[in-house]
């Protein structure tokens, strides 16, 4: 592989996790100074993005040293950056999940509006568009109304929950708020997508993806 296209996925050195760490020739942290990205720079020492930044490394910092879930992390980092009030943006099939998740919002002191993906009941005949296999009355998710939903709540700060790879690609493009992920959705793994990409895994997922090309 030509060494110019490296990148940090080809690391397998992590030297940018300390201050004095070693770097392979193709790391970008090798010349790196913020003083001389004066966006950069501009925008970490903003308000808000300090903010965001510095409520993250808080939260990560307490999860870490006490082993919490990244659902008691997100209450964390939500408290730390003021949240009032939080929207969940949840695929249906993980409609149980998100009312779990919005009861722990609320015992936690936050308000909470949730948005499930297929709000709005809308059909590929809706849209105007030839229908697939599943027929023209096949409900659509809706990720934009979902977006649409929640800004017009003004949520402080959006959980996104399972949305569907794209869907949640065009939430985030339209979302006005701030949002971090809460959990992906993964039918093989019981939406734990981490294992795939575990060494142990028994599927092989992670192992014959890598070697081959697959198509479905």
């Amino acid at each position: 592989m030509d060494q110019s296209t490296f990148s940090c996925v080809d690391c397998a050195v992590n030297g940018c996790e300390y201050r004095d760490g070693k770097h392979p020739a193709f790391c970008p942290t090798t010349d790196f100074k913020l003083s001389d990205d004066p966006w950069l720079k501009e925008q970490c020492e903003d308000e808000e993005g300090y903010r965001i930044i510095e409520s993250a490394a808080y939260s990560a910092h307490v999860a870490h040293r006490e082993t919490l879930s990244h659902l008691e992390e997100t209450v964390i980092f939500a408290r730390k950056m003021g949240a009032k009030r939080i929207g969940i943006a949840a695929c249906v099939s993980l409609a149980d999940e998100a009312r779990a998740a919005a009861r722990v919002f609320r015992a936690q002191g936050f308000e909470v509006v949730g948005a499930i993906c297929k709000m709005g009941s809308i059909t590929f005949g809706d849209l105007g568009v030839p229908p697939d296999e599943r027929g023209d009355d096949a409900v659509l998710c809706n990720p934009i109304y979902q977006a649409k939903v929640l800004n017009e709540a003004k949520t402080d700060l959006n959980v996104v929950m399972g949305l569907c790879a794209g869907h949640d690609a065009l939430f985030l493009k339209y979302a006005e708020s701030l949002c971090t992920l809460l959990t992906a959705k993964d039918f093989k793994f019981d939406h734990c997508s981490i294992r795939a990409l575990r060494p142990d895994d028994e599927s092989g997922d992670c192992r014959r993806l890598s070697q081959e090309r697959v198509e479905w």
